[in-house]
Order: structure tokens, then sequence, then C-alpha cells
């Protein structure tokens, strides 16, 4: 009597783990983001998310990163479209940050630890939520294809996020920041002091009233600094640059972890 071939059953896979083909690697999915843990708050699609550890830097990349909590990304699987495509409207800033005085805007930094900083605070803000660090590697070549500018501290800078939290328009002289067809990038320090404390400054009062202890300083002592994408073009360029660069590093949340401990 013949016997009958036996086929192994496929092994079962993390929703989070990218589909396989059965014809072959060519036949893969590519990987749109990859991500550290299956998460209880994150709901990622599945069939373009593969978990894994943090990969290393690409050469002729730059590193760029953000904290957030869940309940701040409003729906985290919007990221990726149904075909695998970043989609980063969900990453945006509304108006009234520091330079963003009526448009949304895209907030990255150079520097981990001060996207660590955002994390912690949003972990204090949301216990309840899973918190990340989102990590990009974004081509130099892109980067230098762009028009960046710099707003350093200084007088200028003072009156320009002072305007541009109590979104109101800027002096003529900052339209290099924010026209169309103006600045693609917009680099410079954060400022650390809530906005309500910054509206209620008057105009005459900018320059003595705003110091340098509004900058945000990391525990090292260090300025924090912030990469500011703003043209709607340009983030939709970013999108397909870091297609398959970008990992979430989830922390679950504090207050769930804390009864885990106990």
């Amino acid at each position: 009597m013949a016997h009958k071939k036996k086929h192994k059953r496929p092994r079962n896979k993390s929703r989070h783990e990218p589909s396989r083909h059965e014809q072959g690697p060519s036949h893969q999915q590519p990987t749109t983001v990859t991500i550290n843990m299956t998460p209880q708050d994150f709901q990622f699609p599945g069939a373009y998310v593969m978990v894994q550890p943090e990969p290393g830097i690409l050469a002729e990349h730059i590193s760029l990163y953000k904290g957030k909590a869940h309940l701040k990304l409003r729906q985290p699987g919007d990221i990726i479209e149904s075909d695998g495509r970043l989609h980063l409207s969900t990453l945006r800033t509304p108006p009234d940050g520091d330079f963003n005085w009526n448009f949304n805007a895209h907030y990255w930094t150079a520097d981990k630890d001060t996207a660590e900083e955002y994390r912690k605070w949003a972990e204090r803000r949301c216990p309840t939520a899973d918190t990340c660090i989102i990590h990009i590697q974004v081509p130099k070549s892109f980067i230098n294809s762009l028009r960046r500018e710099n707003l350093w501290y200084s007088p200028n800078w003072k009156e320009y996020i002072w305007t541009s939290i109590r979104e109101e328009m800027p002096h003529p002289k900052f339209d290099y920041l924010w026209q169309p067809g103006q600045a693609d990038i917009v680099t410079g320090p954060i400022c650390s002091t809530i906005n309500r404390q910054i509206v209620r400054i008057r105009k005459e009062n900018i320059q003595s009233r705003i110091t340098e202890d509004h900058v945000m300083r990391l525990p090292s002592g260090k300025k924090a600094s912030q990469w500011v994408f703003r043209q709607g073009h340009t983030i939709n360029r970013l999108a397909e640059q870091i297609r398959g660069k970008m990992h979430f590093t989830i922390f679950e949340a504090a207050a769930r972890s804390s009864l885990t401990t106990v």
C-alpha cells in the first residue's frame, strides 16, 4: 500500500510577521516597518511588519527619532497603507508648535536621548498606554536635496517661537522659514516651556522674558534640538525614502508593567 507523503504543517506566525509566499524569497512581501515586540496597544497590519531588534545604522543615512505614546498616535495602524506604503499623517504636529504657526508639521530629533525624554514625558501623562521611540533612517542624499534652514537661540528664535506658539502670522523677515516654496526643513532648539506660559508673555517683553532657561536641555546639560519637516510634498517624499527603514521600540505601559512585577 502506498503511503501518502506527509506535508509539514506551517508554523504559527505572529500577526506582526510579514506574510511569506510559497514561491520563495523573491515573492516575499517587503518589510515596511520593524518593531521590537508584539505590543498590546499598537495594532499594526501584519503583512508589512517584522518583529526584530532595532537594526544597525545604515551607511550614508541620518538617524532621526521621535518619542510618543500610543494615545497620541490616533490609529498607529494607519501609518502603513494597505499596499505597504507609509502614511505619516498620524505623526504630524498640529499648529502652535515652535516652528509651525498655522500648518501641520513633522517634528523629529537627531538625538535619541531627546526622543527618550519625550517618551518618558508621554509615559507620565499616559501611564496606562504603551509608549515608543520611533527611529527612521533617512538617506543623506535626500536630506542634501532639500532646502534646510537653521534658527538657533537668538532674538529671532525668541520672536519666532513666540508668534508660532500664539498661532500669529510671523514678521515677513521669517518668510524663508514657512512660506510655500521656502524651507523644507528647519532645525533649531526646542522650547521647554509649556505653551500657555509663552502665550502670556507680552510682545514688548519677548526679549527679556524668554531666555536660555526656556531652551530644553537633556540630563547631560546638552541643548535639545529638533528637525521640522514642513512642506507637504517633502513629507510625502520622506515617507517614500524611509520605507523599510522605520523601527518602533515599544515600552510596555508603566501601569501594566508595575502590576506584573508585584
